[in-house]
């Protein structure tokens, strides 16, 4: 059997802005083959509790150097005696005087470490009382029993982001009041990624999300702050460079030590000759598709993501992770489920499913007035689920905010993007939501429960980016009488303009916003002629200037008429599309790597 590995937080309390010696003794810690969780400064006595009960650990080690041990160190026993974890040993070390040490004892500290303390005297202390508080209990190593040694009753899971460019208000909310134990950014889709594969090739630092380094600066010391642990896709096409980025703005902000895990190996492009793929959309082997590979990525599920939370990562960076397992795979490590619990596992699917999607489950895609009205929209807030351990879940928003939740919101996200509700296919498991229990909770909470599982598929979703030229496009408005007779004559002038210059287009598409741009050929014969239009000519081609011409024609038509256009604007960009396949779950390694700002 297996050594018993000793699992430690050290942690900083109140105002004190120097961290060095805790960081020292923390890698001293490791060092001796113990996991070392840091917390990074100015944590709170309740912080510190609720993050040594998270996380399960077998001894807390306190720096203090502003003289305030005698204030904050009764706070952080009484908090521990009060959750049932006053067995616990904590230690204590810093600017500390010796009259104070028999009252430290007092209170209950295991061991005070003053100035000109050893490495061994420290490492020694810590193992002692830890091994001398394993003797009783005889207990196993950490392995399926961590639910009953958890001492947890519930989890706190938010929103973030729902997406690369979501809003950073909502988050900055959701950090500062959810009481979090976890806060999930889901920031990636299948064209998201593949952008950011194209973005890379420009620059090899420009794989990771856009916004990563706003919500570093904005969201994430917050949540941070209040011993919540993020989790985020937002690593897209550069995990590693992804948490390079992180720790750079952390660091810039004075947040030392906080440990970042970029979860790797999604990526396949350099493999796609050796693992011989077939496009699900029209049965070829990939090497048939046209145009230029930029990407291909598994769709990967939360082991990786448990792996990174359970050596005490406080951020976990990945790139394509299916969205529901980003909210997995927290509740995974809070409870310690396994990976084959398929009631619990389908349980946190329908969790994550309801949430990443963001505002649709407080109200947004719901609000449709007069017939569904949601109050104070602009003020919604992001979801957060209340999990028990054994999965039941309450979906509900921050207190205050915006928006609304109830069970006809709660079905519709639930159903959102699902094929078939009796097999939602993820990566950790195929859930069956066919006999769901949405219920109310009181204001603006929904308990959702009896969703469960099947075993996970055998193979995984791998999405595969072509580059396909570009599209240009322009667009220019009229208004008044006659508009549309006048937009519909500068659009045969734009397509002749473009049969004069033998503009290579693979294909071309016109429309009338304001009448006919989104039903197109199923709009009414009958439908009202608008007062105002604005004409929209687009086109492919293979190359950036071939797609430049159906902009310039239209950007034309402000002095060539016909009369009165006005508000033209063009543009041209590249086209990426995405196909899929399917690859076989043990082709896909993932694997770890670290970082700490």
């Amino acid at each position: 059997m297996a050594a018993r590995i000793i699992r430690v937080l050290v942690g900083k309390v109140g105002l004190d802005g120097h961290d060095v010696g805790a960081r020292v003794v923390a890698r001293a810690l490791r060092d001796a083959g113990m996991e070392v969780i840091y917390t990074g400064m100015r944590q709170t006595p309740e912080r510190l509790v609720r993050t040594a009960l998270q996380e399960d650990v077998d001894a807390l080690g306190i720096s203090i150097l502003s003289g305030a041990h005698l204030f904050f160190l009764p706070k952080i026993l009484a908090g521990l005696r009060a959750a049932g974890a006053g067995d616990v040993p904590v230690f204590v070390g810093g600017v500390i005087p010796a009259e104070d040490l028999e009252e430290l004892k007092r209170f209950g500290v295991a061991g005070v470490f003053l100035h000109g303390s050893t490495m061994s005297q420290v490492v020694g202390a810590v193992r002692a009382a830890v091994e001398a508080r394993w003797r009783p209990a005889r207990e196993s190593p950490r392995t399926s029993d961590r639910v009953a040694r958890n001492r947890r009753d519930a989890v706190r899971i938010g929103t973030g982001a729902a997406y690369s460019e979501d809003r950073i208000d909502p988050g900055v909310e959701m950090a500062r009041r959810g009481r979090l134990d976890y806060l999930v950014f889901e920031c990636l889709a299948e064209r998201t990624l593949a952008l950011a594969q194209v973005r890379r090739l420009k620059d090899p630092r420009a794989g990771s999300d856009p916004w990563l380094e706003e919500r570093f600066r904005q969201i994430v010391p917050i949540a941070l702050a209040q011993g919540t642990r993020i989790i985020s896709n937002m690593g897209a096409a550069d995990p590693a460079g992804a948490a390079e980025r992180a720790a750079a703005v952390l660091g810039s902000q004075n947040l030392r030590g906080v440990r970042i895990a970029a979860v790797e190996g999604d990526d396949l492009l350099s493999r796609l000759d050796e693992l011989d793929l077939i496009i699900a959309e029209t049965g070829e082997p990939v090497r048939s598709l046209p145009g230029r590979l930029v990407s291909a990525n598994a769709h990967i599920g939360a082991d990786t993501l448990v792996e990174a939370l359970a050596a005490g990562a406080q951020v976990v960076l990945a790139g394509r992770v299916s969205d529901p397992s980003l909210y997995v795979a927290g509740l995974r490590h809070a409870f310690g489920w396994a990976a084959d619990d398929w009631p619990r596992i389908g349980a946190g699917i329908a969790v994550g499913h309801l949430l990443e999607c963001g505002a649709l489950v407080t109200g947004g895609f719901y609000a449709d007035p007069p017939y569904k009205v949601v109050p104070d929209l602009a003020r919604a807030s992001f979801p957060l689920a209340e999990v028990a351990a054994d999965g039941t879940a309450v979906i509900t928003k921050l207190e205050g905010s915006g928006g609304l939740v109830n069970v006809e919101i709660v079905l519709e996200q639930l159903l959102h993007e699902v094929h078939d509700p009796a097999a939602y296919l993820t990566p950790d498991g195929i859930a069956d939501f066919s006999r769901v229990c949405l219920e109310p909770d009181g204001v603006d909470r929904v308990r959702v429960s009896s969703v469960t599982a099947r075993p996970r598929p055998a193979r995984l979703k791998v999405s595969i980016g072509i580059h396909e030229g570009f599209i240009g496009e322009g667009e220019i408005s009229y208004a008044g009488s006659g508009a549309l007779d006048r937009a519909r004559l500068a659009a045969l002038v734009v397509r002749e303009r473009l049969e004069m210059r033998k503009a290579d287009l693979q294909e071309t598409r016109v429309d009338f916003i304001g009448w006919n741009a989104v039903h197109g050929s199923a709009t009414p014969a009958g439908a009202p002629e608008p007062y105002e239009v604005r004409l929209r000519v687009a086109g492919r081609a293979a190359t950036e200037p071939e797609a430049a011409i159906v902009g310039d024609e239209v950007e034309s038509l402000y002095v060539w008429g016909p009369v009165g256009g006005g508000g033209a604007r063009k543009a041209v960009r590249p086209v990426v599309a995405v196909y899929s396949a399917l690859v076989p779950r043990e082709k896909v390694a993932t694997h770890l790597s670290w970082r700490e700002s």
